[in-house]
């Protein structure tokens, strides 16, 4: 009977533990399309801003900020 109530409890815990990480994975995949936005928002602004002359605040901290996304979204892997 106890062994019985073990395999329960633990089978339960690996459910648990599976809806969580499909859990942990779709807020992945939302950073990931959010960062992916982000960057090319980033990247239209800047083309915008250089093809019409127009001189555009901080380019480079903005520069910056792409590539830090860019090593950021790097380092999350597939």
């Amino acid at each position: 009977m106890t062994r019985h109530l073990s395999t329960d409890r633990t089978t339960h815990m690996k459910i648990a533990l599976a809806q969580e990480w499909q859990e942990i994975l779709k807020f992945k995949k939302i950073n990931e399309d959010l960062m992916e936005h982000l960057c090319s928002s980033i990247r239209w602004i800047i083309r915008y801003a250089r093809n019409n002359n127009l001189p555009l605040p901080e380019i480079d901290r903005m520069e910056d900020m792409l590539k830090k996304a860019m090593a950021h979204t790097d380092k999350l892997g597939p």
